[in-house]
């Protein structure tokens, strides 16, 4: 399906009222990207061929640079319906296709059909010039918080960095519990950042982020981490930390590869 912007072109695809359909969502830009399909909840059945631990019901999928989602549903709220990011930069250079529900029959077979999310070259110097800039506040001498900010960088940030001999009291400014102390601290925009969480998490915090939310941190200085490299990677949390001390699971992570994205129960801060 071609990128749509906010223009009457013909909505394609057209999905059947009341019948079952297999999409496949591709993206084809440098970026992770929140999917939502307007009225509709799905079911995640595989991530580039391999199938999805228990075909989870979702109304919104990350999608990873490259990677290939299929999903089913069934298309029951009829009319024209946007298939969008939740991230209003992508919304607002066009990149939300439209998808129609009509009723009656459907003029060809539609029981699989591709949904390409693509940017077009157009879109790519727009979103290279809204890289979003991160200042990072570093121990002095450390090569860790160097290697994140390359990181970052890579996965489309701007990043500044400034060298320090305590922490501390950035960390007190920019409202991190020091129970969740790491090596470096940093800012993008309102959201405070500690230690070596993964660029995936920032992204998907940016696109859909509670409102007691003030930023993510990953403690200490977990092995496979973005930044520190090993051949056996840890398993570590990215804990989400806000308003009266509360603290909560965000995402879980080998190394660089997600494994959870569920929210946990909060739990106060605390040593």
């Amino acid at each position: 399906m071609a990128e749509h912007g906010h223009g009457h072109e013909p909505p394609l695809p057209r999905l059947g009222l009341g019948r079952s359909h297999h999409l496949a969502i591709l993206d084809r830009t440098a970026f992770p990207h929140p999917i939502h399909l307007h009225g509709h909840a799905f079911r995640v059945l595989a991530r580039n061929g391999r199938e999805e631990p228990g075909r989870p019901r979702r109304d919104t999928v990350l999608v990873a640079p490259g990677e290939r989602v299929e999903v089913a549903l069934v298309a029951d709220d009829s009319g024209l319906r946007m298939s969008h990011r939740h991230v209003l930069e992508h919304q607002g250079s066009g990149m939300m296709p439209l998808v129609e529900v009509i009723r009656g029959r459907l003029p060809v077979p539609l029981a699989r059909r591709a949904l390409l999310l693509a940017a077009t070259a157009a879109l790519a110097p727009r979103a290279a010039a809204a890289a979003q800039l991160v200042e990072i506040w570093k121990l002095r001498g450390c090569g860790c918080c160097t290697l994140w900010a390359r990181h970052l960088e890579a996965q489309g940030f701007s990043t500044r960095t400034s060298e320090h001999a305590d922490l501390a009291p950035i960390r007190a400014r920019l409202g991190i519990p020091e129970a969740l102390a790491g090596c470096h601290s940093a800012r993008l925009a309102d959201l405070s950042i500690e230690g070596h969480v993964p660029a995936l998490a920032i992204r998907r915090l940016l696109a859909d982020r509670p409102q007691w939310v003030r930023g993510l941190a990953v403690p200490g200085m977990p092995a496979g981490s973005p930044g520190m490299p090993s051949p056996t990677p840890e398993r570590y949390d990215v804990l989400a930390f806000g308003t009266g001390g509360r603290v909560e699971r965000f995402m879980t992570f080998v190394g660089e590869r997600p494994v959870r994205a569920a929210r946990s129960s909060k739990r106060p801060a605390g040593p």
